[in-house]
């Protein structure tokens, strides 16, 4: 294994390729970040598996950085940036005016954080002070401009050591700090750029450097027991303060290696690299409206209409932008 970030021979999956099955993983852990958000109303004792989605997110996006060498170019990052920026600030964007919306027609109030300086300051660095789950695309970019500051300076060997230091400062400011006589942390140390964002992406760098081994029954029952240590660990030492636990990176990777080149249906693919960041995004606002319906905020159900409306709305939604730029293409 070559954890110098110096060239190597191959990649574990051909550069260039999107691989279906990395694709297919995304639509699913996007459906988890919707169950995560409506668990108040679902039995926890399952709640730990939830726990893998963002940390995977993270880890597609550190898989796909590396060039044909396996090499962390600034190039390619700076355009990674620039996509990310465009669509942090977009969804920032939306959420403001969700939040808007919501306090003038629900709260009965003015918008007053819209125009503090303080709460701009805050969502700049943090992301969620709108959209509370926002602050994984405002993790994800401060990543980016951190491994591109590191390769433009040439230190990019040192991005790894965040792997194994991010995450204990993770686990022990966040879900294990009660029990070490901590205390509650603020998320910004255990849910943050250094904790979580940077050491599950470098890990997708990592692995998308070295073989990994094919989908096989014994990788099948490891996915299937480390699943069943997270469980175990979730609920039996009852541990809610932060959002990884030991268990969540050994299955993460398990996870991610399984779907690493599996074959998977094409409209599965297309839908999670499509989709998957959409859904992502505005289901807290789908989920927002739905709720009101008599019966539906407390029920396990809400999670299935949220996650199907945003995807059906984001269908329709990419339907009509692509006839409606074949009829400007044929006017033109």
């Amino acid at each position: 294994m070559n954890f110098s970030l110096k060239p190597v021979e191959s990649l574990s999956v051909p550069y260039g390729s999107e691989n279906s099955g990395l694709q297919a993983l995304k639509i699913i852990c996007a459906f988890l970040v919707v169950v995560i958000h409506t668990i108040g109303c679902m039995s926890h004792w399952a709640f730990g598996l939830t726990r893998v989605a963002v940390p995977l997110f993270f880890m597609v996006t550190g898989f796909f950085i590396p060039d044909a060498s396996g090499l962390i170019t600034t190039r390619r990052i700076k355009r990674m940036i620039i996509k990310l920026l465009w669509i942090t600030i977009g969804a920032q964007l939306f959420y403001m005016a969700f939040y808007a919306v919501h306090s003038l027609v629900v709260d009965h109030a003015p918008p007053v954080d819209l125009w503090s300086i303080r709460a701009w300051i805050y969502n700049i660095v943090m992301g969620d002070k709108f959209g509370g789950h926002l602050w994984y695309l405002t993790s994800c970019l401060q990543a980016l401009i951190v491994i591109w500051i590191a390769t433009r300076a040439r230190c990019e060997r040192l991005l790894v050591w965040f792997i194994p230091v991010g995450l204990a400062v993770n686990l022990l400011f966040g879900s294990y700090a009660g029990l070490l006589g901590i205390g509650m942390t603020h998320h910004v140390v255990c849910r943050g750029v250094l904790s979580t964002a940077l050491p599950c992406i470098m890990t997708g760098v990592v692995m998308r450097r070295m073989p990994l081994p094919r989908l096989s029954p014994s990788l099948v029952v490891a996915v299937v027991v480390c699943a069943a240590l997270m469980l175990a660990e979730d609920n039996f030492v009852k541990i809610f303060n932060g959002d990884m636990i030991v268990m969540t990176m050994p299955l993460s990777i398990l996870i991610f290696i399984m779907f690493v080149g599996m074959p998977v249906s094409a409209p599965l693919a297309f839908a999670g690299k499509t989709y998957a960041t959409g859904i992502y995004i505005f289901h807290l606002a789908v989920m927002g409206v739905v709720k009101h319906i008599d019966g539906l905020e407390m029920h396990p159900a809400l999670s299935v209409v949220t996650f199907a409306l945003t995807l059906s709305i984001l269908v329709a939604w990419r339907a009509i932008s692509r006839t409606l730029t074949i009829k400007r293409a044929q006017t033109a």
